[in-house]
């Protein structure tokens, strides 16, 4: 008897695919690697802007005859009388030692010279710069080394001395490496302030 064979397919049933899962949490920082050579210098940056100038630092030493008034009585002076054109020019003079006036000072310093006069001046406590010219009067000096030179003159219709009376004198030796472009030399006050007082021997 044949046999009657029926062919058949089994198939198995599979589920659709779903939706990916969420992102799952970072994981913890690995160990780090050893550290890389040093990359190359770079190039210099530009220069800055300049700074601020610094604050002007203290006077170097001063000379000075402190509160020592140096009086010349008229009767001191050397009187010269000199043909002037029509007039005569009367010199009265006076030299005062001062030590201080070293060759650098005479070369590169100063020395200035300050006067108080009971006829020239109109403050008796007031001392004024010299040179100056007062009533007519010139009231100067000239420096060397060693010395103070001292000239009052004046012209006259005549050979004849006037009364210029008795100066009381007052001498600042500055060195060159104390001088400075800040200080009004003509105001004794100032300079006394800005350079400090020492005494110094005329003789």
């Amino acid at each position: 008897m044949a046999a009657l064979l029926v062919g058949f397919t089994i198939t198995s049933c599979t589920p659709e695919d779903g939706e990916p899962g969420p992102v799952g949490p970072v994981g913890s920082v690995g160990p780090g690697g050893p550290q890389g050579p040093a990359g190359p210098r770079g190039p210099a940056g530009p220069q800055g802007p300049a700074g601020n100038d610094g604050a002007t630092g203290p006077a170097g030493p001063a000379v000075i005859i402190s509160d020592t008034v140096i009086t010349v009585r008229q009767a001191d002076f050397s009187a010269t009388a000199g043909a002037a054109g029509t007039n005569f020019r009367i010199r009265h003079k006076d030299t005062l030692t001062v030590p201080a006036i070293t060759n650098d000072v005479f070369n590169n310093g100063i020395a200035m010279v300050y006067f108080s006069s009971t006829i020239f001046s109109i403050d008796a406590n007031e001392w004024t710069a010299m040179p100056k010219t007062e009533l007519g009067v010139n009231i100067g000096y000239s420096m060397a080394v060693g010395a103070i030179r001292l000239d009052i003159n004046y012209l006259n219709g005549t050979p004849t001395t006037l009364a210029i009376g008795d100066f009381d004198f007052k001498i600042v030796v500055i060195p060159p490496s104390a001088l400075r472009h800040d200080v009004n030399l003509n105001d004794y006050e100032e300079v006394k302030s800005v350079y400090g007082v020492q005494e110094f021997d005329l003789k």
